[in-house]
């Protein structure tokens, strides 16, 4: 048979087959047709050959069975066998064949069971390969990339595509044997020019394919030698820009990573469009590069083009580092721009992309570059920039930290001009760039932006957080609120409900911070705007009082804690509105007494409660009781455990709570004492071993009760004897009392009597009692003079009183003369003193500070009302060193308080003369406040204070505290210096700042803000309250506090061991 008529008929066969009409299957005529060339192959024409192969081809593609597949990969071996395969300048069946190969390839991949298909693709290739065609079927391969075929049959055209990537990244990229193998240039550039790049699955392909390239170091030398990663990172950004979440897509990029160093640095930025577009993040090199690329090419305004790349970036997490550096470059240039048009249509354009991010850290670094431009702006004094700005600022800050840390920094002075106190976390010190600048802006955007966040919280929990800490200390500048009554209303009725409903925002679970904390933060708040109650209804102050009452003892520590503290403050601020709760607060306080860790603060409260008598007015006899059964209950929870084994806050609680009871009793009525003493007598006892005790505390404090109720007629070492020559002297030790009976040669009869609580005397007439105790029965002695004259009596303790009642005779002797001198000494007073330092404008060193001699208006009202002026010159009373001689060394007098058992005095360099030598001059000072646990620091040097800064102005080990009084409002540059103070719009922020270690435990451990009124009262309780505890911080190690009371009471105790007659 002729071999066109072989041909013929095998053509013939196959189409009837591949049509259906066949009586065999399609798979068996093509192994015919391979046996045919096997047998007669070399008779075969090259056109009709030719003709065969692609009918055959065809068919098989149509089929799509493995069967048939399997069967024309037969028969494209056999011919590859036997034959030459026909390719001719006019017509080759190459392209088809490798067509065909590369369909089959991908069909074979689909399914495990279909291995064997792609296995016997790859070795009929292979052997097409080592055929004489060489390189030809590559190249015929690469064709297929950029094949248009898909549009005409999109099943076939993809499966040619697909099998031809996998192909050559499976098996012809790199290899060891002597097959060629596909050229790196042609390969990428048939790639970029593929259209059907915009399917998934070629997607994935190609990144796979490129993903093979960098596996292989020859193909990477290749890349890197060759100048092809610019192509090479097009292809890939191609694919990712479609595909960014495909996982091919993803390989290929962390693959890339691990080859930044084999890529030239120009090609960093189109990296860097790959990274973006997937949302990865910039290697160092690339992201400097980038940045690099982005300063030098763009700038404000910006092209639509590169907004809409800013914007891709701001859609991330991964890019604060760069957009913060794009807006530090953009933030002078937008301060710049002069277009008044562009300038507005740039900040609205930052502002949408704020306002609808879904990352805080790209509004905070946009918001970081807005506040730049808006200080350059500021120094630049540009007014319509100004108020732009700002109002951005104002209305990105609920999504922005740095736009709200910002508006936190600006205040009002006293003539209610804008001004920037301070900046956190910038690199402008408002000090050096502004001055004393002040600007005229609409503060009221500001103050809607605050009742905003009030009312519907933030998008991101650290905004919200920086509102909770910041708005306290900007609410304390009453001048930047002045007449802006409904609006502290408004945000006051908020903050109750929030406190009352619990319509607080909640801290996300991967924060720190609790929700107690937040109850706190907003406690802290509302005792500020307390200090409002001027702007507020009698109605609206009530909720006030009633949400401190009301959320103290509410189970969180700290959050209890706000709350007293917010009660002390409040009854030194707006006792006309206290006095009415003083009550209900004592029944809350009592109602606490279980919760320990509240009580060194709750006894606090008690404390500074007892020396403001005016909020009384409506105390009955069962407050009063309320008042002392809050303290017992404390001491019978550390009675029974020794004294040296008490830690630290049990023993100011030990401490507090007597000194609380003697306080507490010096304010009953005289009608409610008598009632009440039984009751406090007995809760200070109790039972050691079966037997009752009562302590050496609770021995003083029942003898101040006892000498303030025994004679109310006897003075304090005031009375004198008429004498001329003879004195007679006895001493007679009753108990925890010394008498001391003096008998003149007048028949005048003076006693005297010490005991641990304080000294009193009196002259006795003829048949005149005097009554030293009220303890139980009384006894009586009398006094006898030696010539037997009879004066009067005096009663003294009965057996059964725990101050004692036996009576002993001291034997005169040098050694009791110098013991009752020595007790003489020892204040009956618990005597405390407190530094006051008063600091000028810009004044930062010691030497400035010591210099002054006196302060502002301001200052020296409320050096008067800390309490009475004395002068030193021969004082008799404790002076806590300051020179008492003619010489006035520390001055002719200072300031001091005092009441029955108490006395605080005050170190006031003001008050000092200076000294010619500077150096001299603050030796002589520091030596009284240096040695001063507690110092008061009148601030209106402008400067923000803290303990560290004290510290080391005045470095010294002794000093624990610094009260710190700052002007809310900062004096205008227009301020006239004599100007009249309105002290009830005058107001000052108190803060405590105390060394490491030292206990958390005043009320104004946070800045508290009280007006001018109530400055003095409020820091002169803060002052002694400190005091106190200083000592017994200080005392840590010892077993009790070091009371002069208890001192005396020794001392009593060892001059009855020492001189008593035998």
């Amino acid at each position: 048979m002729p071999d066109s008529g072989v041909c013929e008929q095998l053509i013939s066969e196959i189409r009837t087959t591949s049509q259906g009409n066949g009586s065999q299957d399609l798979h068996t005529v093509l192994q015919e047709a391979a046996t045919a060339i096997q047998i007669h192959g070399q008779d075969f024409a090259p056109q009709p050959l030719s003709d065969l192969i692609e009918t055959a081809l065809d068919a098989a593609t149509q089929y799509s069975s493995s069967a048939d597949a399997l069967a024309a990969l037969e028969l494209i071996d056999a011919v590859q066998t036997h034959l030459f395969l026909p390719v001719s300048s006019t017509r080759s069946v190459l392209p088809a064949v490798v067509r065909f190969l590369a369909f089959t390839y991908h069909q074979g991949s689909r399914a495990y069971r279909l291995q064997k298909l792609t296995q016997q693709t790859w070795l009929v290739t292979e052997h097409l390969l080592q055929s004489h065609l060489g390189e030809l079927p590559i190249y015929a391969l690469l064709n297929i990339l950029e094949d248009d075929s898909t549009a005409s049959d999109p099943r076939t055209g993809f499966s040619y595509t697909l099998g031809a990537l996998m192909l050559i990244s499976d098996n012809l990229l790199s290899r060891s044997d002597s097959l060629p193998t596909v050229n790196l240039k042609v390969l990428l550039g048939k790639i970029s020019k593929m259209k059907v790049v915009q399917h998934e699955m070629i997607r994935d392909q190609v990144s796979s394919t490129l993903d093979s390239l960098l596996h292989d170091d020859e193909q990477l030398d290749k890349l890197r030698r060759g100048g092809y990663w610019e192509e090479f990172l097009g292809i890939a950004h191609a694919c990712a820009k479609a595909s960014p979440q495909s996982p091919s897509i993803l390989a290929l990029h962390d693959s890339l990573m691990n080859c930044v160093d084999k890529i030239q640095p120009f090609n960093y930025v189109k990296m860097s469009q790959l990274c973006i577009d997937l949302d990865r993040p910039l290697p160092p090199p690339v992201q400097e590069e980038f940045l690099a690329s982005w300063k030098s090419e763009v700038h404000v305004p910006w092209s639509e083009e590169h907004k809409q790349r800013f914007q891709q970036l701001c859609k991330s997490a991964h890019y604060e580092a760069v957009i913060v550096a794009i807006m530090s470059a953009a933030s002078p240039e937008l301060a710049d721009l002069l277009s008044q048009e562009s300038f507005t249509v740039l900040l609205k354009y930052l502002q949408d992309i704020v306002m609808t991010t879904e990352f805080e850290t790209s509004a905070d670094a946009i918001g970081q570059g807005l506040v730049r431009a808006f200080l350059d702006v500021l120094i630049k004094s540009v007014d319509w920039k100004c108020i732009a700005l700002f109002k951005v600022l104002c209305e990105i800050c609920d999504r922005s930290s740095p736009a709200a840390e910002l508006l936190f920094c600006f205040r009002a002075d006293v003539r209610g001009e804008i001004y920037l106190a301070r900046l956190l976390d910038l690199s402008i010190q408002p000090h050096k760039a502004f001055g004393g600048q002040t600007w005229n802006l609409s503060i009221d955007v500001w103050h809607c932006a605050l009742m905003s966040v009030f009312q519907q919280g933030t998008k991101w929990w650290g905004v919200y957080d920086i509102f909770l800490c910041r708005l306290p200390s900007l609410m304390g500048n009453h001048r930047m609120f002045k007449d802006r009554g409904k609006l502290i209303r408004r945000l006051v009725g908020n903050v109750c409900d929030q406190v009352e409903k619990g319509t607080y925002q909640h801290p996300p679970p991967s924060s720190p911070r609790s929700r107690p904390y937040v109850v706190a933060q907003l406690i802290h708040l509302l005792s500020i705007l307390a200090s409002y109650h001027r702007h507020l209804e009698k109605h609206e102050m009530r909720r006030v009082i009633w949400v401190f009452i009301n959320t103290a003892g509410s189970g969180d520590h700290n959050v209890s804690r706000m709350c007293i503290n917010a009660l002390i403050v409040c009854c030194y601020d707006i006792p006309s509105h206290m006095k009415n709760y003083i009550d209900v607060v004592i029944d809350k306080m009592s109602k606490m007494v279980t919760q320990r860790q509240l009580a060194v603060h709750v006894l606090l409260f008690l404390s500074g409660l007892s020396r403001q008598r005016d909020l009384m007015g409506n105390f009955r006899r069962e407050d009063y009781k309320r008042v002392f059964g809050v303290c017992f209950s404390y001491l019978k929870s550390i009675w029974h455990v020794q004294s040296i084994e008490r830690k630290a806050e049990s023993q100011y609680v030990f401490t507090l709570a007597h000194h609380i009871i003697a306080f507490w009793y010096l304010t009953l009525p005289l009608q409610d004492r008598g009632a009440l003493r039984p009751y406090i007598v007995s809760s200070l006892t109790y039972k050691e071993d079966g037997e009752v005790v009562v302590g050496d505390q609770g021995l003083v404090t029942m003898d101040l009760m006892d000498r303030v109720d025994a004679d109310l007629d006897m003075d304090e070492f005031h009375a004198t004897l008429d004498t001329s020559d003879s004195l007679i002297m006895r001493h007679r030790l009753c108990g925890l009392l010394l008498i001391t009976i003096r008998t003149s040669d007048k028949d005048q009869i003076l006693v005297t009597v010490r005991r641990p609580s304080g000294d009193m005397e009196r002259i006795i007439h003829d048949d005149e009692q005097i009554r030293l105790t009220t303890c139980g029965d009384e006894t009586t002695i009398l006094a006898v003079p030696e010539q037997g004259t009879h004066g009067g009596s005096i009663t003294l303790p009965s057996p059964s009183s725990f101050l004692g009642s036996e009576v002993v005779e001291l034997v005169p002797s040098d050694g009791l003369t110098r013991a009752i001198q020595t007790f003489d000494r020892t204040s009956a007073l618990d005597s405390h003193k407190a530094g006051v330092l008063y600091m000028k404008a810009q004044q930062i060193t010691a030497e400035s500070i010591l210099s002054n001699t006196s302060g502002s208006a301001a200052y020296e009202i409320f050096i008067s009302r800390l309490g009475e002026s004395r002068p030193l010159q021969d004082a008799r009373w404790n002076t806590q060193g300051l020179d008492r001689s003619s010489d006035a060394l520390d001055g002719t007098h200072t300031m001091v308080w005092s009441n029955a058992v108490a006395a605080m005095v005050f170190h006031i360099p003001t008050l000092m003369p200076n000294e010619t030598d500077p150096a001299q001059n603050v030796a002589k000072k520091k030596r009284h406040i240096g040695n001063d646990n507690v110092n008061i620091v009148f601030n209106e040097s402008g400067i923000r204070l803290n303990y560290n800064l004290l510290y080391n102005i005045f470095p010294g080990d002794v000093t624990h505290v610094y009260i710190v009084i700052t002007p809310a409002a900062r004096e205008s540059k227009n301020h006239d210096s004599d100007d009249i103070l309105v002290e009830h719009e005058t107001f000052y922020g108190v803060q405590v700042y105390s060394c490491e270690g030292f206990p958390s435990l005043s009320a104004a451990e946070e800045e508290r803000v009280v007006s001018a009124t109530a400055l003095a009262s409020l820091v002169r309780s803060l002052a002694f309250t400190l005091c106190f505890l200083s000592l017994m911080w200080m005392q840590q190690n010892e077993a009790e506090y070091p009371s002069s009371w208890r001192s005396r009471l020794q001392q009593l105790r060892k001059m009855g061991e020492r001189f008593t007659a035998k």
